[in-house]
């Protein structure tokens, strides 16, 4: 992975590219990924992502048949946000995001265990983050997400909800560093 930033002024833009092999699915892969920041302030930051992301097949589709020979997925992912600083020790996060999923693997018969690349499909969401520090070694996170992500399989069904979606998420965490 090779990561640049540039700074001027209150503004840091970040390009990089992951280049990585998978022996698996005999592919040599490439991402590339963009990040802008504008921080105007002490109270506000905004910025904006892009880039290309691949997730591997699940082994268990690969040995399921071996006729099987899968792919990488491809998830092309964009983002604009902003975070408000309360103060030096608490903050919120706001993203919204929108992904192109592509080359999906579906199952295309469950009984001989094939599976091809064939699927398409969106996610798109809003994630919510309050992070801060109780304590110098104590930190509270709190966050909730909305996500839409529907797929097409190529099975005649048209666009569905994945099945793995869970449309609202929320969490709440507490780091203690000892």
């Amino acid at each position: 992975y090779v990561d640049q930033a540039f700074k001027f002024g209150a503004w840091d833009i970040r390009t990089g590219v992951r280049l990585e092999r998978d022996d698996l699915t005999d592919e040599s892969l490439v991402s590339p990924r963009f990040r802008a920041n504008w921080q105007p302030g002490t109270q506000v930051r905004y910025f904006a992502t892009a880039g290309l992301f691949h997730q591997s097949p699940r082994f268990l589709d690969l040995a399921a048949n071996a006729a099987n020979t899968l792919e990488n997925e491809e998830i092309t992912h964009t983002s604009v946000g902003v975070e408000y600083f309360f103060n030096t020790r608490w903050s919120v996060l706001t993203e919204a995001y929108h992904q192109d999923l592509d080359n999906l693997v579906v199952d295309q018969d469950r009984v001989s265990g094939t599976f091809a690349n064939i699927g398409d499909g969106t996610s798109k969401g809003v994630d919510v983050v309050l992070k801060g520090t109780i304590h110098e070694g104590l930190y509270a996170t709190a966050t909730y997400s909305w996500n839409d992500a529907e797929i097409d399989r190529k099975d005649g069904r048209g666009t569905v909800a994945d099945e793995f979606s869970r449309e609202h998420v929320a969490t709440l965490g507490v780091t203690w560093e000892i």
